[in-house]
């Protein structure tokens, strides 16, 4: 006769529901982390794509930049201390960007609406070109608006009739048809380079033989932004840089920062600046959810 089976006890279901209940949780933890951990990798590699990308096309610009000495400014800089200067600035609904510190290059901050850099480009034939970032939707059919990095190119024909001074008003106002020499200043929709890019900017190095000062790279001297090496600060109050190869000299080298937001934190920010609703403060946001970047570009073009 066989014996009969034993039924389990209430203890020992209770027991055994509870060691099956704790291996699920930590399964659960366990998946949960490795999703995160992937999310965070795939946002960190999607920067990292898009970043690589402009800073190719800026490196691309920059290493055959064309100067001429006493022909006018040919290479300039300016930290942007409001949104005025494109006239394509879409302001925000609800919540703008902070004002405190727009400028401050010990902690990456180059201006209320980061840099605009111009310059004179020989390949593939001699044109002026502007970078800058503009508020605005990435595209005329979407009411989304997000800060892009923009890519104004003049014409070579009208660089040239336009002159060799980026300074002068030739490039100031006039036609937004493409190629036209306002398009360094204000750039029309379809010159987007880079999306949610919130702060743009550069430091610029000059060679001087044996120099060697601290923090900067071997032979290279920093001139903008204006560095007192003396007492070890930025002149925050000098916010323009402009070469003509005699009274200043053109850089040698680029430095370029550009900081990128991720997928959330244009999600965060957005409903910020139109809603005035969201997880943190403008700043806040920015630091949780960007990334800096930078690339070191030597400028191979001479003065003639």
């Amino acid at each position: 006769m066989k014996p009969l089976k034993q039924a389990f006890t209430l203890i020992e279901l209770m027991v055994a529901i509870g060691i099956t209940s704790l291996l699920a949780l930590v399964a659960f933890q366990f998946m949960n982390g490795l999703i995160s951990v992937w999310n965070e990798s795939d946002k960190n590699i999607s920067l990292e794509s898009e970043s690589r990308m402009v800073l190719d096309e800026i490196a691309k610009d920059l290493e055959s930049a064309f100067f001429a000495n006493g022909q006018g400014t040919m290479f300039a800089v300016d930290v942007l201390s409001d949104n005025l200067n494109s006239g394509q600035w879409d302001a925000a609904a609800s919540v703008s960007r902070p004002t405190a510190n727009p400028f401050d290059p010990d902690i990456h901050r180059y201006g209320w609406a980061g840099s605009w850099l111009r310059f004179f480009t020989a390949a593939p034939s001699l044109n002026a070109v502007g970078y800058q970032i503009v508020r605005s939707t990435q595209m005329s059919f979407s009411a989304l608006e997000g800060y892009h990095l923009y890519r104004g190119i003049v014409r070579s024909d009208r660089s040239s009739q336009s002159g060799m001074d980026l300074l002068g008003s030739a490039y100031a106002a006039g036609s937004r048809y493409p190629g036209y020499p306002i398009m360094v200043k204000s750039p029309l929709q379809e010159y987007i380079v880079a999306s949610n890019v919130v702060d743009f900017g550069v430091r610029l190095y000059v060679y001087e033989e044996g120099a060697t000062y601290t923090g900067t790279p071997a032979g290279m001297r920093l001139v903008f932004p204006v560095y007192n090496y003396g007492a070890g600060t930025f002149d925050v109050g000098v916010t323009q840089f402009a070469a003509d190869g005699v009274g200043v000299a053109y850089p040698d080298a680029v430095e370029v920062y550009i900081r990128m937001l991720d997928s959330e934190g244009v999600g965060f920010l957005s409903d910020l600046e139109e809603a005035g609703s969201s997880t943190g403060t403008w700043d806040e946001i920015v630091a949780q959810h960007s990334k800096l970047f930078s690339r070191f570009i030597t400028v191979k073009g001479k003065a003639l």
